[in-house]
């Protein structure tokens, strides 16, 4: 008989983009980062902490080896969705703001949303949507950038990829979120590699394909 009642959840949406087990792994770093937020623990610097022993992960994901887990975090960072750091007897795992973006807008309850909102304009005081738009473009120019052929097709039509991306939400953002638009570029981004199609034209059809 099964006796552990606990139930994992994920989201469909980021499990297609990122994969099946760093979604589960991201929302229940969500799940805690939450928790944690709510009660002010380990919040330090406008980062709220999740600090866990290797065994209590291993505890609370059973179904995920050492080494799994090691490749689920090194793609979370990579992805720019966490941030972490070693203790002498744990490891802590944060949010990054792109994560948080990700996170919130899966929450379907609107106060709950609502509530760690405003608690984390309180700690760091970035949830501007402006703000929110501004870390986006930064985090995706980057990605573009080391991309060298999508780099020179951009530069040869707006000088620089910020100026791309700029017009890309100022185009789009009245009809989409910017988590969308901003899922819309990294398939972009990651398509230009073999198919050499027109960044505006590929952003177009992923925006379409989430409605």
């Amino acid at each position: 008989m099964l006796k552990d009642k606990r139930k994992h959840h994920f989201s469909v949406e980021l499990a297609t983009i990122y994969g099946l087990e760093e979604a589960v792994f991201l929302s229940n770093l969500f799940f805690w980062s939450g928790n944690n937020l709510l009660t002010n623990r380990n919040v330090e610097k406008g980062k709220v902490w999740i600090k866990l022993s290797r065994a209590k992960i291993q505890e609370y994901h059973p179904y995920f080896s050492t080494g799994i887990i090691r490749s689920i975090t090194k793609k979370l960072k990579e992805y720019d969705l966490i941030e972490t750091t070693r203790g002498k007897n744990y490891l802590s795992y944060t949010l990054t703001s792109k994560g948080w973006l990700y996170c919130l807008e899966l929450i379907e309850q609107d106060e709950k949303r609502t509530k760690l909102k405003m608690k984390l304009q309180n700690i760091r005081r970035i949830d501007s949507p402006i703000n929110d738009q501004e870390e986006l473009i930064n985090s995706l120019s980057e990605k573009i950038s080391t991309n060298s052929l999508l780099n020179t097709k951009i530069k040869k039509v707006y000088t620089n990829s910020n100026k791309f991306l700029n017009h890309i939400f100022n185009l789009y953002l009245d009809n989409y979120s910017s988590k969308e638009i901003n899922l819309a570029m990294e398939k972009t981004i990651e398509a230009y590699r073999e198919i050499h199609e027109s960044p505006l034209a590929n952003v177009s059809k992923y925006l379409l394909s989430f409605r």
